[in-house]
């Protein structure tokens, strides 16, 4: 709905933006219930994710990134169908490349929760302990998005 008010260059830093300040509620409220075991592998690839995607989503022509958002939207209904997560269960570093995916996809795309989900319920968390982790690892991917998307599309990179 955002993109075709705004459309895609705008929404996705705007919807960046919102993300960041929920994203921050959540952990605040929720801090003593993150996995720091669990999140650190996830951090590391999202924001090295992020940081390539941000790049890539600063050179898309509009219409392009029009299509790639519409492609995004089946791709996570399939994702979730397919249950990818449980097939890598209790595995800490399959959150890095996790991570990195999703850091990808989220600066490319606006916010790409659906992807993330089979992993951190996969992984067991649940609950409180799943809503603090997922906002932990989203915040650290949005904080990245929000200053490549400031230095690259505001600044100029200058």
């Amino acid at each position: 709905l955002v993109v075709a008010i705004v459309g895609p260059q705008t929404a996705v830093p705007l919807l960046t933006l919102g993300l960041l300040f929920s994203n921050t509620t959540r952990l605040l409220l929720l801090r003593q219930f993150i996995d720091w075991k669990l999140i650190w592998h996830y951090i590391i690839g999202g924001a090295i994710g992020a940081l390539i995607g941000g790049i890539v989503f600063t050179q898309l022509s509009a219409s392009l990134l029009s299509r790639v958002i519409g492609v995004m939207l089946f791709a996570a209904v399939i994702v979730r169908r397919l249950k990818i997560g449980d097939v890598l269960t209790n595995r800490l570093w399959v959150m890095t490349p996790v991570g990195a995916v999703v850091g990808f996809l989220s600066a490319v795309w606006g916010a790409v929760g659906p992807f993330a989900v089979p992993f951190f319920l996969a992984a067991g968390l649940r609950k409180e302990r799943f809503v603090a982790t997922m906002a932990t690892g989203a915040l650290s991917i949005h904080i990245v998005k929000t200053i490549v998307y400031g230095r690259i599309v505001y600044d100029g990179g200058n």
